[in-house]
């Protein structure tokens, strides 16, 4: 699997974690940041951009691979 990195640091691509955000991240090893995902957050809920009824974004709740 392959992504972007989130930014880059002395020109080495950096990833983060998609849920902790730069709690996580790791200089150029993606594999190391999606064993982290897998393996810490089987699922987890991220706000959706569509809007509800009531005015705020819908919660979806996705499940790793």
């Amino acid at each position: 699997m392959t992504r972007e990195p989130d930014y880059l640091w002395s020109g080495q691509p950096v990833y983060r974690c998609s849920v902790c955000g730069d709690r996580y991240e790791r200089v150029d090893d993606l594999e190391s940041v999606l064993e982290h995902e897998a393996e810490a957050h089987p699922t987890f809920v991220r706000p959706s951009p569509i809007l509800g009824t009531d005015g705020r974004a819908l919660l979806v709740e996705e499940t790793r691979q």
